[in-house]
């Protein structure tokens, strides 16, 4: 992450290159939240939202979290969307901006 500044209170950030030799680019895999009635920060207090086994994607029981995360990474971070001379999209920017 380009600006750690820009997190805020953020008490845990974990960050692994997962894909970055395989496949040449970052990706989020899995991630965690306080839950939206928890009042706590431990095990009951706290929601690991995962992919659906064997995809690409996170399952969508957990839009309303994973909209609210992206918002927030979309905000706190400089990679842009551009589109190559093919007009494939990718990320510019940092590879950790962009997996964001």
């Amino acid at each position: 992450i380009d600006a750690v500044e820009t997190l805020g209170c953020v008490s845990v950030f974990c960050s692994d290159k997962t894909g970055t030799l395989t496949k040449g680019e970052m990706t989020v895999q899995d991630f965690v939240v306080v839950k939206s009635n928890g009042t706590a920060i431990g095990k009951d207090g706290l929601e690991l939202v995962v992919r659906e086994k064997g995809s690409s994607v996170f399952p969508k029981t957990a839009a309303p979290v994973c909209d609210c995360i992206s918002v927030c990474g979309i905000l706190n971070n400089g990679a842009e969307l551009k589109k190559d001379q093919d007009g494939n999209n990718f990320w510019a920017g940092s590879p950790p901006g962009g997996a964001i």
